[in-house]
């Protein structure tokens, strides 16, 4: 699996984070050819998932306390090192179990296992790339407090535990084996979805999410929209490019979608075409 540069994550991801505070514009879009575009965890070619993460970079800010754990249950040194990085520590220095809820977003690489990361309290946002050593996720479920998820080039193929981390409003799943979106379908929060370069083939299990706004699927494997017209309350934003899609999508299933009330850009290899030109977002229900 080739690495995914960094500048793709970064353009796939941010707009995302722009859509989840109110600065997007509705659009689904669909094509088999074009470039990444933009759009993090939803919008423009790859959309968002990914990217610089939902929970991107880094951020301090807990209480400081006392989290009760010990250093030694973090033994991963790429875990480790991204908090030192995190907390300003020489990569020499001992972790500072005291200093671990002061941590609110961790961007790490190279991790192999996440045992320990429940020692992180105050978490909210995490971003793990490059890591195809990492295939159990299980330890996820020692921080259902995440809002924002991103994994980019992950061994794993069990996405169960982010089935359980029920307050992510952001997940972006990048060049990863996830093969079915069922484990995410049912996140009672999720705001933003994006997968891209994933093995996904079928969009039904999002069909009755209300709080999904934006979704975005980017080199996948999708070749159908029509169990989206089956969507109650549908996103603001659909953005499903680089993907082969039947002939029925444009003939058919597009026009349903804007006689629904979608805004729909299709793009290959650069150019975009809107239908219709003067397609107007519609209200979130």
């Amino acid at each position: 699996m080739s690495a995914v540069p960094c500048s793709l994550v970064r353009s796939l991801f941010a707009p995302c984070l722009c859509l989840l505070w109110g600065c997007g514009q509705v659009a689904v879009a669909g094509g088999s050819g074009g470039g990444v575009g933009s759009g993090g965890v939803g919008s423009g070619g790859a959309g968002s998932g990914g990217a610089d993460a939902p929970s991107g970079g880094a951020g301090t800010g807990g209480s400081g306390d006392d989290t009760g754990c010990d250093a030694a249950e973090i033994q991963d040194a790429g875990l480790q090192s991204a908090i030192k990085d995190q907390l300003g520590l020489d990569e020499s220095a001992p972790l500072d179990p005291a200093r671990f809820g002061d941590i609110t977003s961790l961007f790490a690489s190279g991790v192999a296992e996440l045992e320990g990361l429940s020692c992180l309290s105050s978490l909210t946002g995490l971003t793990l790339t490059e890591s195809p050593l990492l295939v159990d996720l299980g330890p996820l479920e020692g921080v259902p407090q995440l809002t924002s998820l991103q994994l980019t080039e992950v061994g794993a193929d069990d996405f169960t535990a982010v089935s359980r981390l029920r307050k992510l409003r952001a997940v972006g799943i990048l060049a990863s084996p996830l093969s079915s979106l069922d484990p995410l379908a049912a996140l009672p929060s999720l705001e933003l979805l994006s997968v891209v370069r994933v093995p996904v083939s079928d969009l039904a299990p999002l069909v009755g999410s209300d709080s999904l706004l934006t979704v975005t699927a980017s080199h996948t494997q999708v070749t159908t929209l029509e169990p989206l017209l089956a969507w109650e309350h549908p996103p603001l934003t659909l953005t499903v490019t680089d993907s082969p899609l039947d002939d029925a999508v444009f003939e058919e299933q597009i026009p349903a979608l804007v006689e629904q009330g979608f805004c729909v850009v299709t793009g290959v290899e650069g150019t975009t075409v809107e239908h219709p030109l003067d397609c107007v977002p519609p209200d979130k229900p």
